[in-house]
């Protein structure tokens, strides 16, 4: 596993599923997964499963770098 980094604009069930398969498949860590969403229980599952909630889009943004992919489900 490299240092990949994935952000999620919007916490939705297709991200989770998408966050939740990527860890189990041993494509990224959940460390290095960032999503936010306007719900807050959205952002709550993220975290539950140690990936990154954030408050904003811009949020996602920074915590990516310019060789990071970025999913907008």
């Amino acid at each position: 596993m490299d240092s990949k980094r994935i952000g999620f604009i919007g916490a939705g069930q297709m991200a989770e599923a998408l966050a939740r398969g990527f860890i189990n498949k041993g494509i990224i860590k959940a460390e290095n997964i960032y999503a936010t969403d306007i719900m807050q229980a959205r952002k709550d599952v993220f975290a539950s499963f140690s990936a990154n909630a954030v408050d904003s889009n811009s949020d996602v943004r920074l915590m990516l770098s310019s060789k990071s992919t970025t999913w907008i489900p």
